[in-house]
């Protein structure tokens, strides 16, 4: 597992409106951002060049590091586009990832034959695991997993 997690914030006025972990260009990303007036608040920001408003906060975390830091951020400072974040949404995307983490290790059909995973396939392919997800939701006459004989 790799240490290439942070922490981040976001700050109006100096203010603390938003804590999140990512990897990559996640701190400045509008990508995926399901809290519309967060999205639309960054969106501003970097429209006016104010790339100022995020901050990152801790460095060289693995994932759940990472994800543990925010917590308790989060829990601490109660921002205000965080503050949707409740326990059992953290246990319903707990189970949610645990649940598509279990199906990409199962055996798939894909139209360049059987893997032993969905994730195999998506190194195949190129693709993450999801990606294959998607492909057997959308077209399950071209990929499917394959039921245990048992």
């Amino acid at each position: 597992m790799e240490d290439t997690f942070y922490v981040y914030a976001h700050y109006e006025d100096d203010i603390l409106v938003y804590i999140g972990k990512g990897q990559g260009g996640r701190v400045l990303s509008t990508n995926a951002r399901l809290n519309k007036p967060h999205r639309q608040f960054m969106m501003s920001q970097i429209h006016n060049g104010n790339i100022a408003f995020a901050k990152i906060l801790k460095t060289g975390l693995h994932e759940q590091e990472a994800l543990s830091v925010e917590r308790a951020m989060i829990k601490e400072h109660q921002p205000k586009f965080n503050r949707r974040y409740t326990e059992k949404q953290a246990v319903k995307a707990k189970e949610i990832a645990m649940n598509a983490s279990r199906a990409s290790m199962k055996p798939v059909q894909t139209p360049a034959g059987v893997f032993e995973s969905a994730r195999a396939a998506a190194r195949y392919y190129g693709v993450t695991s999801g990606a294959i997800w998607h492909r057997i939701k959308d077209n399950p006459d071209e990929y499917y997993y394959i039921k245990d004989k048992t």
